[in-house]
């Protein structure tokens, strides 16, 4: 296990601030109000049962000055102050108390919800928001389980955090109550109680490790299924399904040795603090008889009260280490918030803004270093892509050609060099702008588990079925029109139920239904066989004029369509071959 740490209040608690802040007040307000007068009753009850004692065991008046207070009080109420009327106002004090204590935990309930379906909102919107760069950079299994187990655990700690302090009231107002009747003993048992907390207090430090573990199993456990389940074809074809459930299996035991130990330590704190706590009640007790001579009455509630404190303190605890295991999911998806706003994208433009590229696209001077890499993905890369006509760029793999294609799609920024569109320079809070206006078909395509209809529908939601009819038949995807329920057909999970080159063809039509300025063919074509791939060569020739389209390919049918080829070797511009003019060649 990891070294424990010692995190100070600040550390502890300000996550909780953090959680809670933008949150509407009243609610906050209202729900601290009601742990208050949930408290007071508490309190109040508790005195009431001195002279309530008093009046059973001798029939007269009490002589603590507080409690005495409490009697005229229900004098001028008109309230009679005999043993009936006593019993009256404490039976109804505690029917307030239970009242008020229903109406605390449903506002507690609910402010969690609230909390918990917020953050997982704005969790959410800013990884959608966020920076390709950053975005790609993280698996898939670290934001799954922040969205959803992380955040789940926040909700459980917000709810042990919230009746932490619910309790933190109850014993300062059952502390005043005690006060009343003895200051003496309740500040010899109170630092009693306080010592003993501080002899548990590694039990604290313990619970914040062993959270952070946990984060750690839960994201191995999510990164475990999801990258089984992709590689399950795989594991099939390499009779490796037994290493999956190995690996499986060790994540799960893994998960639960971590919960166990939390478990184990938190059974142990309660266990010494009750025995603790148990040790200076008789010590208490013994006290108040043979040193202080407290009066019996006042004796019977002082025990009464410490007796409901030791529970309190020991729920107290268990709350605090409850938050304090959930810290560590709170400070991540804080520190996400947080990461993923400051990488967040520019502001998008209004729907329907057009981008027409009339003239060229250079890239121009375009370098791009990632930090993991010495050498640079594309450096000092110089193409001019001539509007309405077709560029092909080719190359090994590792020349630059995905990082390419993620420059002029906006996705990331140049280290260096520029991107002009007609002899303007694309800024950067321009790049959803010109997002809008490009269609990327990439080789590893992805379809939507829905129907044929709503995958294309997510190009251009008002086509209508004779918009989505045309763009099926010029992406060679016809075939869709002659299946049983045509455009309604599920495609499965990324689009399982059809093959390979029907995926890519129906992502074509999706591409052609956003009208772009800039089409993008990253090796789209690599499923599809000879025949389809001269319908969508086809396609392309009818396009040459219309839409500025850029292939990355090795298939010598597009290749031969293309206005220009560029080769990319090593991150740079190889050689540029003009089939325009044949003699041509840079």
């Amino acid at each position: 296990m990891n070294p424990l740490p010692r995190p100070d209040l600040r550390t502890r608690f300000t996550p909780l601030w953090h959680l809670l802040r933008d949150e509407k007040r009243w609610p906050l307000a209202r729900l601290a109000l009601l742990m208050l007068l949930t408290a007071v009753a508490e309190g109040v009850g508790l005195l009431l049962l001195v002279p309530i004692i008093d009046q059973v065991q001798l029939g007269t008046a009490s002589a603590n000055p507080l409690v005495n207070h409490l009697v005229q009080g229900m004098h001028w109420l008109g309230i009679p102050a005999g043993l009936g009327g006593l019993l009256l106002v404490f039976l109804g004090l505690v029917a307030v108390r239970e009242i008020l204590r229903f109406q605390r935990d449903t506002e507690t309930l609910r402010l969690q919800t609230q909390v918990i379906d917020h953050h997982r909102t704005r969790c959410f919107e800013r990884i959608m928001r966020a920076e390709w760069v950053l975005v790609s950079a993280k698996p898939h299994a670290y934001y799954s389980n922040m969205l959803i187990t992380d955040i789940n655990r926040i909700g459980q700690g917000l709810r042990f955090a919230l009746n932490a302090l619910s309790t933190l009231m109850l014993m300062l107002i059952s502390l005043v109550a005690a006060l009343a009747l003895s200051p003496i003993m309740t500040l010899v048992a109170l630092v009693s109680v306080l010592v003993l907390l501080a002899v548990l207090g590694k039990f604290r430090a313990q619970a914040t490790a062993l959270g952070h573990d946990l984060s750690g199993s839960n994201r191995a456990i999510h990164g475990c299924v999801q990258e089984s389940l992709n590689g399950l074809k795989l594991a099939k074809l390499l009779a490796g399904e037994t290493r999956l459930l190995d690996r499986f299996r060790h994540g799960i035991a893994d998960l639960r040795r971590r919960q166990l130990q939390f478990q184990r330590g938190s059974a142990a704190a309660s266990a010494g603090l009750q025995l603790g706590g148990a040790t200076l009640l008789v010590l208490f007790l013994y006290g108040g008889v043979r040193i202080w001579h407290v009066p019996l009455a006042e004796l019977a509630v002082l025990a009464l009260i410490l007796a409901r404190l030791l529970p309190l303190f020991s729920g107290l605890h268990q709350n605090t280490l409850q938050w304090l295991h959930a810290l560590p999911a709170a400070q991540d998806i804080l520190a996400l918030q947080r990461t993923h706003r400051i990488a967040a994208e520019p502001a998008p433009p209004p729907a329907g803004s057009r981008w027409p590229v009339r003239h060229d696209i250079l890239v121009d001077n375009v370098s791009v270093q990632y930090d993991a890499r010495q050498q640079p993905a594309l450096d000092r890369v110089r193409i001019l892509l001539p509007a309405g006509r077709i560029t092909a760029i080719t190359g090994p793999s590792g020349a630059g050609k995905s990082t390419l294609v993620d420059v002029l799609t906006g996705l990331i920024v140049p280290t260096s060099g520029s991107i002009r569109i007609d002899g303007v320079l694309l800024q950067p809070e321009q790049r959803l702008h010109w997002r809008r206006a490009v269609a990327c078909v990439q080789q590893d395509t992805f379809l939507f588990n829905t129907s044929i209809r709503e995958n294309l529908l997510w190009a251009r939601p008002d086509a209508t079925d004779a918009d989505l009819h045309e763009a099926l038949v010029r992406a060679a995807a016809d075939f869709v029109l002659t299946l049983p329920t045509g455009l309604d057909t599920v495609t499965g999970d990324r689009g399982v139920q059809l093959s390979g080159g029907e995926r890519q063809r129906i992502a074509l039509a999706r591409a052609l239904l956003v009208q772009p300025s800039l089409l993008i063919l990253d090796e789209a074509t690599s499923a599809l066989d000879a025949q389809n791939e001269q319908r969508i060569a086809t396609v392309l020739e009818r396009l040459r004029g219309q839409i500025t389209v850029l292939i990355i390919s090795h298939r010598s049918a597009l290749l031969k369509r293309a206005d220009q080829v560029v080769e990319l070797e090593q991150g740079r511009v190889r050689t540029t071959i003009d089939h325009r003019h044949p003699a041509v060649m840079t």
